[in-house]
């Protein structure tokens, strides 16, 4: 029968044979490899912007270790790729194992991925950059303009006297705007309708030139 080890026992055995993959790995995979465990129940390994996690799980009276080649932290909510993943026994020489890494995890493809994460996570963060400055030149504009502790992203609100209300909502890059407006003065309603007028009257004269 095999021994029935407790939670601690365990624990401690899956940490153990973590740490003795993550330095086999490190010694023997091509480039520099130094631990970065984002928490203490993984251990990890990065070299530049390739990481590997290493997770022992067990199996019976087995052990595996699953080795995941990560991507940048983000990378789901931006991309459609997904993790790779590759399987060995604890036991296997880390050279054995480290060659199955290289060939299996870190390839081109894999390479390929994190820069495409990495461009989508920086074209994302400039939207934003493009959203905020709009979202503050908005606000600048129309005295008591706020943004909503609930929407804050892209929206601006703003109240005035005799229930006059409304709000900006920019898209995507902030080259379009959905505006509401409740309580309108007629006066500025009139104000309004005459920009829209004027705008679609350059619209039309504009297609017609063109």
């Amino acid at each position: 029968m095999s021994e029935i080890l407790s939670w601690s026992e365990e624990q401690h055995l899956r940490a153990t044979i973590a740490e003795s993959c993550a330095a086999g790995l490190a010694e023997h995979l091509a480039g520099e490899w130094v631990r970065c465990d984002p928490h203490e129940h993984l251990v990890a390994l990065r070299s530049g912007e390739r990481r590997l996690t290493i997770r022992p799980e067990r199996k019976a009276a087995l052990w595996r270790v699953e080795i995941t080649a990560d991507l940048p932290q983000g990378y789901q909510s931006h991309t459609r790729l997904e993790v790779e993943r590759t399987s060995v026994a604890p036991d296997r020489p880390a050279d054995k194992i480290a060659r199955q890494v290289e060939r299996r995890l870190l390839t081109d493809a894999y390479d390929a991925a994190c820069t495409e994460v990495l461009a989508a996570l920086d074209a994302e963060r400039d939207r934003k950059t493009v959203l905020a400055t709009a979202v503050a030149e908005l606000q600048a504009l129309i005295p008591g303009a706020y943004q909503s502790q609930h929407d804050s992203d892209g929206s601006v609100q703003f109240s005035g006297p005799n229930l006059f209300r409304g709000s900006f909502r920019l898209h995507y890059r902030a080259t379009e705007a959905t505006i509401k407006l409740d309580g309108v003065p007629i006066d500025l309603a009139r104000n309004l309708a005459a920009l829209i007028g004027k705008h679609l009257s350059s619209e039309i004269t504009a297609a017609q030139v063109s």
